[in-house]
């Protein structure tokens, strides 16, 4: 007998793209399934997350990062999330400075782990006894404290720069996909935080996380990942996000927030019953929250009437049924 268990949809995704596709140039994907995890992702997560995302396959280009990152966020705010924050990072950053360092493997996975934890002594610790230059064993030192706005890309700039080339073209690349993130989404909140290494052995380049106030972890994330679909015999450059739509369903302060319009019951007139429920259907149709009264229910004292701000009823005013 066998059962087989699914961890996440990407793998599944470029198996189609490598063989079922087979198609030149860029395919888009996305999915909605569930998956199964052995520790939930956090306190509001699930072990059987419902996983909803998307990829995009056979483009280098930070164009393609970008149509991500606004993707992502335009499902998080289609989801009701609000003050969304997305934070920016890229792996090959700390890839080229622990090559330059030619750190054994016992220090190689010290400062890993040190960087994970943000912790700059740590980092400091881990090279006291390293042999390398100065440039490098200050990059490394500084890299748990590159988070912030875009003055970070300014800082890591300078401080890179006597480094090898591949951190530069890094830097660049960010620029580029904040540019055109910007340039579509000019009021999305956008960070970075050049030490984040989750999927270190998974990315390879840009990576993104999504945040809101009302949860202390990511709600999405994403990143590059290019080389996917090598094991399917098709290596393609890739791109892509997820999040668990269990999380989105339950955090708190993201829905409910939109004002409502409270209906009567439909009245003994039939002329006006018939133009209140066309009324109510148009309202619904056009993305109105309409609650409409039961017969053993009194909306001025129902939970849906709290006095929100923007909350407003149905009357049949000169003829027609109005919103006041």
């Amino acid at each position: 007998r066998l059962m087989g268990l699914r961890a996440d949809v990407t793998s599944q995704a470029a198996r189609i793209d490598a063989h079922s596709l087979r198609q030149h140039g860029v395919v888009r994907l996305c999915y909605a399934e569930t998956v199964l995890h052995s520790r939930p992702g956090g306190a509001l997560g699930s072990r059987e997350p419902m996983v909803v995302g998307a990829e995009l396959f056979g483009s280098t280009s930070p164009a393609a990062d970008a149509e991500i990152i606004c993707l992502m966020f335009d499902a998080l705010r289609a989801a009701g999330a609000t003050d969304v924050r997305i934070e920016l990072g890229h792996v090959g950053i700390f890839r080229a400075l622990a090559a330059a360092a030619a750190l054994d493997e016992s220090t190689a996975q010290l400062l890993f782990a040190a960087v994970q934890m943000k912790s700059a002594p740590d980092v400091v610790a881990c090279l006291e006894s390293v042999t390398a230059p100065t440039w490098l064993k200050n990059s490394l030192g500084a890299l748990p404290l590159l988070m912030g706005d875009a003055a970070v890309l300014v800082r890591a700039r300078a401080l890179f720069a006597p480094g090898p080339t591949v951190l530069a073209t890094a830097i660049d690349y960010l620029t580029s996909v904040t540019a055109l993130v910007r340039a579509q989404r000019p009021k999305l909140t956008l960070q970075f935080d050049l030490a984040e290494l989750r999927g270190y052995g998974y990315h390879t380049g840009v990576v993104f996380a999504a945040y809101v106030p009302a949860y202390g972890q990511a709600v999405a994330r994403g990143g590059r990942y290019d080389g996917i679909g090598a094991a399917f015999g098709r290596s393609r450059p890739a791109t892509g996000f997820d999040a668990d739509l269990k999380l989105l369903a339950v955090l708190p302060n993201q829905r409910g927030t939109a004002p409502l319009i409270l209906a009567p019951l439909p009245p003994d007139d039939a002329a006006q019953a018939a133009a209140l429920i066309e009324k109510v259907n148009a309202l619904r149709a056009s993305g109105k929250r309409v609650v409409q009264a039961l017969p053993d229910q009194n909306l001025a004292d129902s939970p849906a009437a709290d006095g929100r701000a923007g909350n407003a009823t149905l009357v049949w005013r000169a003829g027609a049924w109005v919103v006041t």
